[in-house]
């Protein structure tokens, strides 16, 4: 059941919600924790509903300095990938509020992440974001999709390329993904622009219309566009 979901995190995360959110007391603590749980239950009933369903027992919350919201790390999950080592930046949830109470400043992440869903500007623990990294795990677990490990010389490539297969699958076969197609296009573009790949609009259609794809695929398009940045290059 999903409810039965344990949730833990790394000594670096708990370290950054002190630094960033010291009133945060063990009532508040437990909580947070309450309010992951119950974005995670939405977002697996949500990606659950797929053909395939998807196996989740233990998620993980650590810190990436490089992460911009949120992302899933699959190379140390168990092996039939059913912990969900998920990342966030530093920060862990940018502060768009000043709340007081009784003129002073309180620093609480409850209080924060409640006023940005009443603002509906939740980012890092969007629902969004959740679906779009369980939809990594779920495609991690299905046999056909044939995952093995990481490729580390392609991964930003591959990163960038099972985005866009990955949200062309929820939205053009379930009608649900993390961003719209546009938005889908502005990431493809801006991540592949810090390379010499050229991120043309016809290559990110081709991988939008595919209805179907595995990791091998992935990884030879990648191979591909590394090769291509590479003759750019010279």
């Amino acid at each position: 059941m999903a409810e039965d979901i344990d949730i833990c995190f790394s000594e670096d995360f708990l370290k950054n919600l002190k630094k960033s959110y010291p009133d945060t007391g063990p009532e508040k603590f437990e909580e947070f924790k309450e309010y992951l749980r119950k974005k995670i239950c939405e977002a697996m009933k949500k990606i659950d509903s797929v053909e395939n369903g998807i196996r989740l027992n233990k998620v993980h919350f650590g810190i990436d300095p490089e992460c911009p919201e949120m992302s899933i790390d699959l190379d140390s999950a168990s092996p039939k990938y059913e912990t969900a080592y998920l990342q966030v930046r530093e920060e862990i949830v940018k502060p768009q509020f000043q709340i007081r109470k009784g003129g002073k400043l309180i620093k609480d992440i409850i209080c924060e992440l409640k006023s940005q869903e009443e603002c509906k500007n939740i980012r890092v623990f969007s629902h969004g974001n959740f679906l779009h990294e369980f939809g990594h795990l779920q495609d991690a677990q299905r046999k056909e999709f044939g995952y093995t490990c990481e490729v580390k010389h392609l991964h930003y490539y591959i990163d960038v390329i099972w985005n866009v297969l990955l949200e062309a699958r929820l939205f053009n076969t379930y009608r649900m993904s993390a961003r719209c197609k546009e938005d889908n296009w502005r990431d493809y573009y801006n991540k592949l622009k810090t390379t010499k790949f050229s991120p043309k609009r016809n290559k990110f259609e081709c991988l939008w219309q595919k209805k179907d794809y595995c990791y091998r695929q992935i990884i030879e398009l990648a191979r591909g566009y590394s090769e291509a940045s590479k003759a750019n290059h010279g």
